[in-house]
């Protein structure tokens, strides 16, 4: 059946009034088409064709324009249409019409809701198709954990989602389910935990987060430079294979004298390269595909679940490697250009390193001269530079013995790029200069069959930010580590220096070159808790004096203790609200206390219905719960809103143990017990799968 146009009925994404988005009889959803009002002086109107999600084969090739409506539409083979999906799609476009915002909310929900249809069909079975409440919830799982994926990508990576679209993706999604089956946002949280998007200060999180995330950036720039240095002297053949596994990372990629362009490059590598990068031979690149059940010509190639290239086109990719690759490494001219580009980014990732080693700022570093340094067996080498913000002040950086390995390589790599100039550069970091009249050597293997040129008379700094080589290696083949530019370094560095220090702003103002003033104006600012220990004990004290607040009663309020077979109704405990009123805080708490909310099982702690079975399995659902409660607090992004917001509900898992303790003296060691299984990993069966959730999403470890 060919593609076609369907007949298609328009509405308004923004429904006048209620009444009127629920009219939607005698219109098919599936011919469907949301569009916005059309504004003056707007050229185009936006489209949400939501009908066409009802047929499981379409054409979705863009400027799609139907000539009798001049709207566009998207053409769909009639015979594909699947009834069962008629209600989803119905209820989603009721839901997105009835918003009580402005029409521009109203797109935005329909923008949300695109992005996860395009997911349920891609990456979902036809059946899973959520017609039912079940495989609603199994869709909307599946999505959330292909989200939070994204979330914990690099930025850099093609797939990466920020935080808070993330967020708007999978709240989006949940409110439809909700809406669909008439399901409460507790009701679907109970069973699939939503993401969460810290609310704290970016600047602040960033600093905190960025200190693993900078040692790792390290290790991968200093395990890519240790193999470009060994590869570049050697003289190998191309392609080279750089293996990331020393630096803790199961990744590998291929460098042919410039990281590829493409995402075939990652996708395809296992049926072209060996385990040294070097090219397989035609016969084993046969044998790989055969092995992998690909064998007629028109077979569409994928490798775990990507790719889109059928096996003559990649036998044609294939062939045209091997024969670009032989004629690289016969032309010395090719050769020599890849090889002087590997040696920029070789370079770039030795400099990298070297400012994290010695928390030099770019302006410092880049210009370095040779023999501004000094060495002494004591402390290895020291460098001194002027720093042109203060008045052409020398400041002077030593690194570490550890990293003397690194730049005794870092020096013969260096010789070997001098080797190709006319003249020494007077600095100790330097890129080549291109050619003004051909700009080749930055293209590797592209243009293999034009001579490469470069100024061997010239060179030229190393430019700030981040190398775009290492932003295409990360994405390209989706190595998950965050970039960091020479900025970024030094004031993480910095941080690390002041909070090492004890804060001691002239020993920090000494080791990076500044004025005591400078120091103290952009470090002091570093998380509290951490920079200045004298504050520990009055946050300590004033977390004791918040968890007193909201009681009438100084001494500790009991919690009702029931000793029936009813099975709890609370990831926390037991709810006897059983004629539905209004939750109410118990008698002894105040305002100061936190308000009894349903949808947060951790505030019924505070309730007038709570009770607990002081048995096994009741212990170990509160037990469970406090064992993850120091994720709360890790989320809570700072330590002013954990004194404020949790510490409340933590003294209060603490009153309720030691209430029961007192009250009934056997159940001590039950406690003691429990405790220890719990903090083994042996969680109550609900809070287990929160935790593993949690993992999945990157909060917990």
């Amino acid at each position: 059946m060919r593609m076609q146009f369907r007949p298609a009925s328009y509405l308004p994404i923004k429904a006048n009034s209620l009444k009127e988005a629920e009219t939607l009889s005698g219109l098919h959803p599936e011919n469907i088409i949301l569009i916005e009002d059309k504004k003056l002086g707007k050229q185009s109107v936006r489209s949400f064709d939501f009908g066409r999600f009802c047929y499981t084969r379409k054409d979705l090739s863009k400027h799609q324009f139907n000539e009798q409506t001049g709207l566009k539409q998207f053409r769909v083979d009639s015979s594909s249409f699947r009834p069962e999906r008629r209600n989803f799609i119905a209820k989603a476009i009721e839901f997105i019409r009835e918003q009580r915002g402005t029409e521009s909310t109203s797109i935005d929900i329909a923008g949300n809701l695109t992005h996860f249809f395009f997911f349920l069909e891609k990456s979902t079975d036809e059946d899973e198709w959520p017609s039912t409440m079940e495989k609603a919830l199994t869709c909307y799982q599946k999505y959330v954990e292909n989200i939070s994926h994204r979330m914990r990508l690099p930025r850099t990576a093609k797939q990466a989602l920020k935080g808070s679209s993330g967020y708007a993706f999978t709240n989006t999604a949940r409110e439809l389910v909700c809406n669909v089956y008439g399901l409460s946002k507790q009701d679907i949280e109970r069973i699939i935990p939503s993401l969460v998007v810290s609310r704290s200060d970016p600047k602040e999180q960033d600093q905190t987060a960025s200190r693993s995330d900078r040692q790792k950036f390290v290790h991968f720039c200093l395990s890519i430079f240790e193999q470009l240095h060994d590869s570049i002297l050697n003289q190998r053949p191309f392609p080279w294979r750089i293996d990331l596994s020393n630096a803790g990372i199961d990744k590998t990629f291929i460098m042919s004298g410039k990281p590829s362009s493409t995402q075939k490059a990652s996708i395809y590598s296992d049926l072209f390269y060996g385990e040294s990068g070097a090219i397989i031979s035609e016969e084993k690149h046969e044998q790989i595909l055969g092995s992998l059940g690909f064998t007629s010509s028109k077979d569409l190639i994928k490798i775990n679940g990507s790719g889109n290239s059928n096996r003559s086109s990649v036998n044609y990719w294939f062939r045209k490697k091997r024969a670009d690759f032989n004629k690289l490494n016969a032309n010395d001219d090719l050769y020599e250009s890849c090889l002087r580009t590997s040696y920029e980014l070789a370079t770039y990732c030795f400099w990298y390193s070297f400012l994290a080693a010695t928390s030099l700022n770019y302006s410092v570093a880049s210009k370095l001269r040779v023999g501004s340094e000094e060495y002494t067996p004591e402390r290895g080498y020291v460098f001194s530079g002027l720093k042109v913000r203060a008045g052409n002040k020398t400041v002077h950086a030593e690194f570490k013995k550890q990293f003397q390995r690194f730049f005794t390589k870092f020096q013969e790599l260096r010789s070997w790029a001098v080797s190709q100039l006319d003249k020494e550069p007077p600095i100790w970091f330097f890129l080549f200069e291109r050619s003004k009249a051909t700009r080749i050597a930055s293209k590797g293997t592209t243009n293999l069959h034009k001579k490469s040129d470069f100024d061997r008379s010239s060179y030229r700094l190393i430019p700030s930010g981040i190398a775009r080589t290492l932003k295409s290696i990360v994405r390209i083949w989706e190595i998950d580590v965050e970039l960091f530019s020479p900025r970024m370094i030094r004031q993480g560095v910095s941080f690390d220096f002041y909070k090492l220090s004890g804060s001691d702003s002239g020993i920090v103002a000494q080791k990076l070159g500044n004025s005591i003033s400078t120091v103290q104006q952009a470090y002091s600012g570093v998380n509290e808790e951490d920079s200045h220990p004298e504050l520990a004990d009055y946050y300590n004290s004033v977390i004791t004096s918040v968890k007193a607040v909201g009681r009438s009663d100084s001494n500790y309020i009991p919690v009702r203790v029931i000793e029936d077979d009813i099975t709890d109704n609370l990831p926390v405990g037991n709810c006897d609200n059983s004629d539905f009123v209004k939750p109410k805080k118990a008698e002894q708490f105040t305002e100061g206390a936190p308000d009894p909310d349903c949808a947060r099982s951790e505030t019924c702690l505070f309730c007038e219905f709570f009770a607990i079975h002081a048995d096994e399995t009741g212990l170990r659902k509160l037990l469970s719960f406090r064992e993850l409660f120091p994720l709360l607090k890790e989320r809570a992004g700072s330590i002013d809103r954990y004194i404020t917001v949790f510490a409340p509900i933590e003294g209060r898992i603490e009153e309720i143990l030691e209430h029961i303790k007192k009250s009934y003296l056997d159940k001590a060691a039950l406690i003691e017990e429990i405790s220890e299984e719990v903090s083994e990993g042996d969680l109550d069966e609900f809070w287990s799968h929160h935790f593993n959730f949690l993992i999945e999403l990157g909060y917990a470890e």
